[in-house]
């Protein structure tokens, strides 16, 4: 899972910069088979609620790969 969250001067202008990334990501490069995009609070907030408990339990399976916990450009 790959979380990213963006911030703009207005909903139009951040949803056309959120569906560039998907493009980008989803379509573009293959790099994810799905997506899911909000402007909603409330669901912007479930998802981080979701990667705060869900993070953790990553970092205790055994094996050599771990997950990443952020990703800056």
């Amino acid at each position: 899972m790959l979380l990213i969250e963006r911030q703009g001067e207005d909903q139009d202008e951040l949803r056309a910069g959120l569906e560039d990334l998907v493009q980008l990501v989803q379509h573009q490069r293959r790099l994810a088979y799905d997506s899911r995009m909000t402007l909603e609070t409330e669901e912007r907030n479930l998802y981080w609620r979701l990667t705060r408990r869900v993070v953790p339990t990553l970092y205790r399976l055994k094996g050599s790969t771990r997950a990443l916990r952020s990703w800056k450009t």
